[in-house]
């Protein structure tokens, strides 16, 4: 399994979990990490964080890939402004790898 060396975007989260703080600090560059973290983290942002992370250096996991979607479908489902249709939500995911 390969993984990438170039560096992840900055952390966007204000006030992130001790857990997320030391991997960031870590630099964890190996998906299983990152999912592993994704299962411990107190929210769904932070989940996001993690899952964004592990698919940044597995791009081709359609697990991950997956997890994803389904976390940001449902974040946009709660918020209900806007109808959220199934085929914006995978041209999201795959302009977030590109």
């Amino acid at each position: 399994m390969a993984t990438h060396t170039a560096q992840y975007p900055e952390n966007l989260i204000a006030n992130p979990s001790t857990i997320l703080q030391e991997a960031i600090q870590e630099d964890y560059n190996r998906e299983l990490e990152w999912l592993w973290i994704a299962d411990v983290v107190p929210n769904n942002l932070e989940r996001e964080y993690c899952l964004r992370r592990a698919l940044y250096i597995s791009p081709q996991n359609h697990k991950i890939r997956h997890a994803l979607t389904v976390l940001l479908k449902r974040r946009f489902q709660k918020k209900q402004q806007n109808k959220v249709t199934w085929r914006f939500l995978k041209w999201f995911i795959a302009s977030e790898i590109d």
